[in-house]
């Protein structure tokens, strides 16, 4: 009996903990909502500019909006000299 009922007060005590693991807020950065017009694309705080999503990246097409380039790797290099010849 004395096994039942500290099983029994472990299943609770696990479940209150994850609950409250779940409940409190800014744990995780929380969603953008995605861009319907070619306003919310430009509100980067409320809206998502994530071209992952179909519906941003058909978007972008839609308002001409440039795609950023791929990361740069450092400035650009020199044109390769040619050699002289004496």
């Amino acid at each position: 009996m004395k096994a039942r009922s500290l099983s029994i007060a472990g299943l609770v005590a696990m479940s209150l903990v994850s609950l409250s693991a779940l409940a409190h807020p800014g744990a995780h950065d929380e969603e953008k909502e995605i861009p319907k017009t070619c306003e919310d694309l430009k509100d980067t705080k409320r809206f998502t500019d994530d071209s992952a999503f179909p519906e941003v990246k058909a978007l972008k097409q839609k308002c001409g909006v440039p795609e950023k380039p791929a990361k740069a790797e450092g400035a650009k290099k020199p044109a390769a000299e040619p050699k002289k010849t004496n």
